[in-house]
């Protein structure tokens, strides 16, 4: 068994990206970097990808002629679309803003729409904004060492309101 685990712990590097296991497995959460050690799906989020989704249309455009930016990354450790699985991934949104919005994700509901997700946040300060099909809304506060639930039924976003640090949360939900 000792042999075995040094093997996992090897594999495992810090910046290894390796497949999907059937096997339990660890990894960490490094901060400074804002990263897994462990992911499948690395995912970049340019401003040229949140097209619409802030209101001042022209500091949109300013910001995205001056360098198209990343505006969020999400790690993924992919699981397969079974019941009793969960994915998992640490989303990272950068500081900055478009006009007087802060950055933040797109923001979606889940494609299997009564699918909930736990959030909890490991660096930075944000909101998590979230509405479901009625119309209904809730933000929570996001700092480090608190959790949200996203209930099913309800779309969700997280917004950086911090001008320095990323806000980092780590995500948990069923695959699918």
């Amino acid at each position: 068994m000792a042999r075995r685990g040094a093997q996992d712990r090897a594999a495992r590097a810090p910046g290894v990206v390796v497949s999907t296991s059937t096997s339990p497995f660890a990894f960490d959460i490094l901060l400074e970097e804002s990263r897994l050690t462990r992911y499948d799906n690395h995912i970049e989020r340019r401003l040229s990808s949140l097209r619409g989704q802030y209101s001042d249309s022209d500091a949109y455009q300013r910001l995205l002629e001056s360098g198209d930016p990343i505006v969020y990354e999400v790690y993924e450790i992919s699981r397969p679309e079974v019941a009793g699985e969960l994915r998992t991934g640490l989303s990272v949104i950068h500081p900055g803003r478009v006009g007087n919005e802060y950055f933040m994700t797109k923001g979606h509901f889940h494609a299997v729409i009564d699918t909930a997700e736990t959030y909890y946040c490991v660096k930075g300060r944000g909101v998590l904004l979230m509405e479901n099909a009625q119309g209904d809304s809730a933000v929570e506060e996001l700092v480090p060492g608190r959790g949200a639930y996203v209930a099913p039924g309800w779309a969700h976003r997280s917004i950086n309101t911090g001008d320095r640090e990323d806000l980092a949360t780590f995500c948990r939900r069923p695959p699918w």
